[in-house]
């Protein structure tokens, strides 16, 4: 091999090596950016473990060149969305239950009648006495009729 042919082949295995040096930059980034991604998804998750259902997955990890990424985002994001939807909606439920379960009723003119309906255990006796209490300020009731029959 003369050299002419020798330099002719290491600039060709030059070019090569600085190609493949491209495509393994490219893969690095993209695997850092794939690593980035998976890494906010799963801090969202925790967020969402502790009860905090405010976060959301970055407008970045939703819009990432990774289909299977962005996909997961959109659906972690949600899921979370979902979910904040259904806790609201318990808590509207048990806010419901609660006024339901110590009806106060106004009978005449300053007096209200509380029927105690169930078992009344601590916590009951408690949100019973705060409801009436509230009642008899709001209505500025002089008489309370409690049937514990």
């Amino acid at each position: 091999m003369d050299k002419a042919e020798l330099e002719k082949e290491m600039e060709k295995m030059k070019q090569e090596l600085e190609q493949q040096n491209g495509m393994l930059e490219e893969f690095h980034n993209t695997s850092m950016d794939l690593a980035m991604s998976l890494s906010e998804c799963f801090q969202v998750l925790g967020e969402v473990r502790k009860g905090n259902l405010d976060v959301q997955v970055s407008e970045e990890a939703l819009n990432s060149e990774n289909e299977l990424m962005a996909s997961f985002s959109q659906a972690l994001n949600d899921t979370v969305r979902e979910l904040s939807i259904q806790v609201e909606t318990i808590q509207r439920q048990q806010h419901a239950i609660q006024e339901l379960s110590t009806p106060v009723l106004q009978l005449w003119d300053n007096v209200l009648a509380l029927p105690v309906i169930g078992v009344v255990d601590t916590r009951r006796s408690v949100e019973i006495m705060a409801r009436l209490l509230s009642e008899i300020t709001t209505r500025q009731s002089k008489y309370v009729i409690l049937d514990i029959t």
